[in-house]
């Protein structure tokens, strides 16, 4: 995000300023030109070459721990909140 931009920077600059314009280059390459994309999905997921080689490399190293594919059903059912009798104060 923009709040973030300068400190990441400052960042590279401080400890690899000979890769920070490869670094950087490599974010617009995934983020279609742009250093930040807001828009809700879109922000989470890269697009091109380099992201798609990133999402190789993250399924093969799932699938070689045996993690590919398993999908975990979550549930609340047993969650308790600790703060309901401070709730029930409204009532």
């Amino acid at each position: 995000p923009f709040g973030v931009k300068e400190i990441f920077e400052k960042w590279l600059d401080q400890y690899y300023p000979a890769r920070k314009i490869k670094v950087l280059n490599r974010v617009l390459s995934v983020r279609g030109g742009k250093l930040y994309n807001p828009e809700f999905f879109n922000r989470q997921r890269g697009e091109g070459i380099f992201a798609e080689q990133v999402a190789k490399i993250f399924e093969v190293a799932c699938r070689k721990n045996g993690i590919w594919g398993n999908s975990v059903e979550l549930s609340s059912k047993n969650f308790k909140n600790p703060y309901k009798k401070q709730l029930e104060l409204f009532k």
